[in-house]
Formats: structure tokens, C-alpha cells, sequence
């Protein structure tokens, strides 16, 4: 429970300073969104996209490192009940 927290915190993070700057650097705030030009939009859903993809690879990496943390736990003889 607690690494999926972290996980999602750390996601979270990565998400939020890859996009916030590339944001703040168009000078648009969130009202003025709807009424920008389709360029502009185009490159909102880029950065947003952005953002998705380096969110993505954070939960790839988190993934992966919960392999060698299970087998690491791995016990020949299983406990039984």
C-alpha cells in the first residue's frame, strides 16, 4: 500500500514538472484555453502527451523493480497454513 502511494506521488511529481514549465512558457492561462488558436491547442496536447509519456515510463520503472524486490522475498520451501 505504502509503495503504490509513493509511486503515484512520484508520478505525480515528474507529471507535474514536465508540464507546468513548458505551460507557463506559452503564456496561456486555463480560461484562455478554449479561445487560443488550433496551433496552440495542438501544442497543449503535445505537452499534455509529454507529461502522459514520462508519467508512463516512471510506473514502467516502478513496475519493473517490484521483479527483482519479489524475488528477492522468494523462499524455497513456501510457508504453508
Amino acid at each position: 500500500m505504502m509503495g503504490s502511494a509513493i509511486t503515484a506521488a512520484v508520478a505525480n511529481s515528474v507529471y507535474n514538472g514536465y508540464t507546468k514549465p513548458r505551460l507557463v512558457d506559452l503564456n496561456i492561462s486555463d480560461m484562455a484555453a478554449s479561445s487560443t488558436s488550433t496551433t496552440t491547442k495542438d501544442m497543449i496536447k503535445l505537452i499534455y502527451a509529454g507529461g502522459f509519456n514520462q508519467q508512463m515510463v516512471v510506473l514502467a520503472a516502478f513496475a519493473a523493480a517490484q521483479i527483482p524486490a519479489a524475488l528477492l522475498l522468494w523462499k524455497k520451501p513456501q510457508l504453508k497454513a
